[in-house]
């Protein structure tokens, strides 16, 4: 009897050693340690619906790269890889633009690349290509060809079926996973996985895709567009609007755990704001400063679903969008961009929108233009604000009013760095990190810019609105995990999109509760019609609460008529 036991114990003691031993276990429990690690630096979370909706995705994978793979001691490994790096992706991508990875982002890598130190854009291709060649290398082509074409195939039918029944994907989806929702990726990644998430939106899009054409007639957007383009014609007062969005804006004082040897604004910025500054939710964090400008510039959310960014969808025909509205009203619609104007679409998008006139740097564009960057500092790689708005007043006192300044500061964008022989470092800080320290010192100088532009304006141009709003959050060393360590707006509900807002008004600085970057249109608008546009139409800077529907119905409009050739 003893033998017995002792054989059946023997058994379940190798059925558990293989068990725990056997490839698949192994992948599973290495996943759960990767999500666990990545969870404690700041990634994404370890999601608890994995064993029921992402994980027999993945173990099928894992399954089949096995198969295809040359049998040798490292093949369990080599196997494992591309789901490994896959999250890796998704992790990394959300630590830098807090958001899942979306398909339609693949077009923005030429973006990426032009602004990358050539040294980073070696390292993103090495990262990217050496893994795959190293796969690609084990594949056994001889005796597991038709594997590998049927694998291609049913990725390809995955694909295409994504794109032409998106809405059967959504109903599935919502049939079977946690309920999602808009407005965090992390808790969606953190109820149904990275990669369901991402197919998820990747479908949304391709519906939003497919019933633009349904919005090209509607009778209440129409009656709305006449409304309000009658309202502005009667009502305009021809005083001067200027709006700045500034990239990569970080007011330092917001940290509530970091220690700085004196305040981080310039003494001239705090004589003329003092306290009244504000508040603005942006819709990226990182990177994306062409969602910024759509929102600021269209009056409705960069909801991302037509495109990763709404202005590579622009063609040729003009939107109704602020430069357009104010265009039709009278005004001169600029556009000033000290940097190459291929990046997302800019040389299509802004006509689109309504600007009739659009300067480059003359060493990127070959049209007419007064910007130069021939003076801009190599210890720095982009033009500091300073010596942009000053080039900008100078053009503005030839400009025949009335003029919407539209105006894209690209001083502060990564790898930005800061000259300490024309800018020394004024701030220290006990944060212990290099470039976070540089974004202070900048913050300094750009707040001392800002103040030299808007006393100047104020002596030429006394009755105008000029509206300052950082565009998003720099990534910084850490992404999202600087912000947390240092305690930013820690009682702000979404802290990693809250930038500053600087508003001024007839030369006095105003101050509004919190709102998005795509409420700006309505102070705008309210500002030229003298206080009667926010009258007429609901205003979130004034304490409205806006219809999210008709939000999502103009952006669908706005898009529709964006497309048309």
């Amino acid at each position: 009897m003893p033998e017995k036991i002792y054989a059946a114990f023997s058994r379940m003691s190798d059925f558990s050693a293989r068990f725990l031993l056997n490839r698949y276990a192994l992948f599973t429990g290495f996943l759960y340690l990767y999500m666990l690690v990545w969870r404690k630096a700041g990634g994404l979370p370890v999601y608890s619906n994995t064993l029921r909706l992402e994980m027999p995705v993945l173990l099928a994978l894992y399954w089949y790269f096995n198969r295809i793979l040359r049998r040798n001691l490292f093949q369990p490994y080599i196997a494992a890889l591309p789901v490994f790096l896959l999250y890796t992706w998704h992790d990394a991508y959300y630590l830098v633009y807090g958001q899942i990875f979306p398909p339609a982002a693949i077009h923005e890598l030429p973006v990426l690349f032009h602004v990358l130190p050539a040294a980073w854009t070696a390292a993103v291709l090495a990262a990217a290509l050496l893994p795959a060649l190293l796969f690609l290398a084990v594949v056994d082509w001889r005796r597991r060809f038709r594997a590998v074409i049927a694998g291609a195939l049913c990725a390809a039918l995955f694909c295409a079926s994504l794109a032409i029944f998106p809405q059967a994907f959504i109903a599935v989806f919502t049939a079977i996973a946690s309920p999602s929702v808009e407005w965090s990726d992390y808790e969606n990644a953190a109820k149904n996985g990275r990669l369901m998430v991402m197919c998820l939106r990747e479908a949304q899009r391709q519906l939003a895709v497919k019933t633009l054409a349904s919005y090209h007639d509607g009778a209440d957007y129409a009656r709305w567009k006449g409304e309000l383009a009658d309202f502005l014609a009667k009502n305009n007062n021809g005083h001067n609007v200027h709006l700045l969005v500034l990239e990569s804006l970080l007011d330092p004082s917001l940290f509530k755990g970091l220690r700085l040897s004196q305040d981080p604004r310039h003494p001239e910025f705090r004589k003329i704001f003092g306290g009244k500054t504000g508040f603005s939710v942006s819709p990226v964090f990182g990177g994306g400063t062409a969602q910024v400008e759509f929102e600021a510039l269209c009056g409705v959310p960069a909801y991302r679903h037509t495109s990763g960014i709404e202005f590579n969808t622009f063609d040729k025909a003009p939107v109704d969008c602020l430069p357009q509205l104010l265009r039709e009203t009278g005004y001169r619609a600029i556009a000033t961009h000290p940097f190459k104007p291929q990046l997302y679409n800019r040389l299509r998008a802004y006509p689109v929108l309504g600007f009739g006139e659009l300067y480059f740097p003359g060493e990127y564009f070959a049209g007419k233009t007064w910007l130069s960057i021939k003076e801009e500092s190599g210890a720095e790689g982009a033009l500091f604000d300073g010596d942009l708005f000053r080039r900008l007043l100078v053009f503005l006192n030839s400009a025949k009013p009335p003029v919407f300044d539209y105006v894209l500061g690209m001083y502060g964008h990564y790898p930005s760095g800061l000259d300490t022989s024309v800018r020394p470092p004024v701030i220290k800080s006990d944060s212990g990190d290099k470039k976070l320290d540089k974004v202070i010192n900048q913050f300094y100088y750009r707040t001392g810019a800002l103040a030299e532009f808007v006393n100047e304006l104020a002596k030429k141009d006394p009755r105008s609105l000029i509206v300052a709003v950082g565009d998003h959050l720099p990534s910084l060393a850490r992404g999202i995990n600087t912000y947390r360590q240092f305690r930013y707006l820690p009682s702000a509900r979404d802290p990693e999109h809250t930038t500053r807002i600087f508003i001024v008004q007839d030369g006095k600085p105003v101050a509004y509760p919190l709102i998005h970057h795509y409420d700006i249109q309505g102070i705008i608008l309210d500002y030229i019609t003298d206080g009667k546009y926010c009258r007429r139409w609901k205003c979130a800077h004034l304490g409205d609460t806006r219809d999210k529907d008709k939000l999502f119905n103009r952006y669908m409009r706005i898009m529709a008529e964006g497309v048309k050739s």
